[in-house]
C-alpha cells in the first residue's frame, strides 16, 4: 500500500459537492463503496442551508419522491417517526 499524505490541519476542509460525488462514484466503480460505508458511514458532514434546499428542490422538480423513499424523506414527505429526515429508520442504508 502506498502511504497517503494525511491532512495535518485542525480545521475542516471545504470541498465542492462535485468532488464528493466524484469520490463516491469512484468508490462505487471500484467496488469499495460498501466497505467505506461500513467503516465510515456514521461520520458527519456539515451542509450549508442553501445546498439542503437546492437538493430538496432538485428532487421535487423531478418527482423523485415517487421513485425513492430516501428522496421522499429528504423532501419531508415522511412518516412522523422519520425525523431528522436524513436518518429515517425506514430507509435502507448501503
Amino acid at each position: 500500500m502506498t502511504e497517503p499524505r494525511l491532512y495535518s490541519g485542525r480545521q475542516a476542509v471545504n470541498i465542492t459537492v462535485g468532488t464528493v460525488v466524484e469520490i463516491v462514484r469512484m468508490l462505487d466503480a471500484l467496488g469499495q463503496a460498501a466497505d467505506f460505508l461500513r467503516v465510515h458511514g456514521e461520520a458527519r458532514v456539515s451542509v450549508e442551508p442553501a445546498l439542503v434546499n437546492a437538493v430538496k428542490t432538485f428532487l421535487a422538480s423531478r418527482d423523485l419522491d415517487q421513485q425513492s423513499p430516501l428522496a421522499a424523506s429528504i423532501m419531508g414527505m415522511n412518516q412522523d417517526d422519520c425525523m431528522p429526515p436524513y436518518e429515517c429508520p425506514h430507509i435502507p442504508r448501503g
